[in-house]
């Protein structure tokens, strides 16, 4: 009997062991701040890439263009991001339009990592536009149920208001 008991005891403080392992491990920004222009897909479907090249055959979705300098379209992503629970940024900069947050699952806090790369596109422009690609890919796991395609949408929709053109849908 106190063989089953120690071996139990010692498969549930395993399992605990693991589940803190996956939330807590470092999310360092030398792997996962990334050029999200061209990700290395997992083939798996728990990641979702928002591009803002028609031609790119990798793209889920195509991002609009907006009536914004590319580092006011930065921060007012990287603001609704951050209004968020369980979300942080782990590298990057507004201001060179190129930052990767981490944000937390909500029941067990396994991290997603979100690659947000902003660009202009009038350069010398005196009404300038921008656009945007992400990359957002779940660290663990086979499937996200969409979780970071409904993300995504939901930040986006923060910046709709700045929309120049109709976001196409794929």
């Amino acid at each position: 009997m106190s063989t089953l008991i120690a071996v139990v005891t010692t498969g549930a403080l395993y399992a605990v062991a693991m589940v803190l392992a996956i939330r807590f491990l470092p999310m360092t920004p030398r792997r996962w701040h990334i050029n999200p222009e061209h990700p290395a897909r997992s083939g798996s479907p728990n990641d979702f890439h928002l591009t803002a090249c028609a031609a790119h055959p990798m793209g889920d979705q195509m991002a609009g263009t907006y009536d914004l300098p590319f580092e006011s379209l930065c921060h007012l992503l990287e603001e609704a991001a951050l209004a968020e629970p369980r979300t942080r940024r782990i590298a990057g900069d507004q201001m060179l339009g190129h930052i990767t947050l981490v944000q937390g699952s909500r029941l067990m806090g396994y991290p997603d990592a979100i690659t947000i790369m902003t660009q202009p596109i009038n350069l010398g422009d005196t009404d300038p536009t921008s656009t945007v690609t992400v990359f957002s890919r779940s660290r663990y796991g086979r499937s996200d149920h969409g979780v970071n395609r409904t993300r995504m949408q939901r930040w986006l929709a923060e910046a709709s208001p700045f929309l120049s053109d109709p976001q196409p849908k794929i």
